[in-house]
């Protein structure tokens, strides 16, 4: 089926540039760091200090990291959107033991994968800032790997955007939501994801930086907040995740088909009903005949497609979640069910 090899790669090519992969009455808070963060020796003094001020978040289908941050008169903890989504029993605690509850409200970031929530358990937290340039020294701090200690990884800023750092400090999973700081300990960023440059090929990236991992933290110096509640927040990330889910499902089953041939049984234990229905009809097509005819897999195929459309209207309840970073997700959901419907559709008019 070299057909569904020539799908895959563009999906997977598609999918992998596009990614690099809430009381209800919003109120917009944009943070100003040229009068509210003071860089002087006596703030510095006052933050507090690694240990107690990083913390490892940990629930029951992951982990990652958060940390305390000062704005203006409030401390906030701090994370990625992702790292407190999927769970429903977080345990929140720094090294010394000390632990953070999650409040009745939080705020979320409009346009980047951050949240944050207001803390009594400490007076201070640490200052952030926007004064960095390319080479400036850093440090990443978090729970890598999901090891259960913070770790404290040197490196430097390689590359700057709009509400973007890339850094050499080698992140990986279980960063997450960690602070990317100063030597004088500001906040610059918070390690969020890692990407590859496999949309380009090897002998555009041979022998350059862009042959290996990125590693990339999203700015918080000019993140603009919007507050809606922690039940509001757990049901949008459940429905954008969930619709995730199903974006990784599809890359693995045609990358299984890919690999494997198309008379190969698919499993997956993703709870989507529609999916899980195409799934048990694709089986009974290879159970029943062996090995399937051109004109079977062809049927199942347009089943394929069918499927596609019932998830890419999934994909368009653009209104079930309120911040514009949900909408973009959903958005990418749905631009990455739509190509793979219609390479789908194309390989059948070629390929059978």
């Amino acid at each position: 089926m070299n057909g569904f090899k020539w799908i895959c790669l563009h999906i997977l090519i598609c999918s992998l540039a596009q990614n690099g992969y809430a009381e209800k009455t919003n109120e917009l808070v944009q943070t100003n760091t040229t009068n509210q963060t003071s860089t002087t020796n006596e703030t510095i003094i006052a933050a507090p200090t690694i240990a107690r001020g990083v913390f490892l978040v940990e629930h029951e289908n992951g982990s990652g990291s958060g940390f305390i941050m000062q704005d203006q008169e409030t401390s906030y903890f701090v994370s990625n959107i992702h790292v407190m989504s999927g769970g429903e029993e977080f345990s929140i605690r720094n090294v010394y033991g000390e632990t953070i509850t999650i409040p009745e409200n939080v705020e979320v970031a409009q346009d980047r994968d951050l949240v944050r929530f207001p803390t009594d358990s400490f007076e201070i937290g640490f200052p952030y800032s926007s004064e960095f340039d390319f080479g400036d020294p850093v440090f990443a701090f978090g729970n890598s790997g999901g090891g259960g200690v913070i770790t404290k990884l040197e490196g430097e800023i390689l590359a700057i955007g709009p509400g973007l750092l890339e850094v050499s400090s080698t992140i990986i999973s279980g960063n997450s939501g960690g602070p990317i700081m100063t030597p004088s300990n500001h906040v610059l960023g918070v390690s969020t994801y890692l990407m590859r440059e496999n949309n380009l090929p090897d002998w555009i990236t041979e022998g350059s930086r862009f042959e290996d991992t990125r590693r990339m933290a999203v700015r918080i110096d000019d993140a603009e907040w919007m507050h809606m509640s922690w039940d509001q927040f757990c049901e949008e990330t459940s429905f954008v995740n969930e619709n995730e889910s199903c974006v990784h499902t599809i890359i693995h089953l045609l990358n299984t088909l890919s690999e494997d041939g198309y008379d190969t049984y698919l499993f997956s234990s993703i709870e989507n009903p529609a999916i899980q229905k195409w799934i048990k009809r694709h089986n009974r097509y290879v159970r029943k005949s062996g090995r399937s005819s051109t004109r079977s897999v062809k049927s199942n195929m347009r089943d394929f497609q069918k499927l596609m459309k019932e998830l890419e209207k999934d994909a368009s309840q653009i209104d079930r979640v309120t911040t514009p970073f949900f909408k973009d997700e959903l958005e990418r959901n749905k631009d990455y069910f739509e190509a793979c419907r219609i390479y789908v559709e194309n390989s059948i008019e070629s390929f059978f």
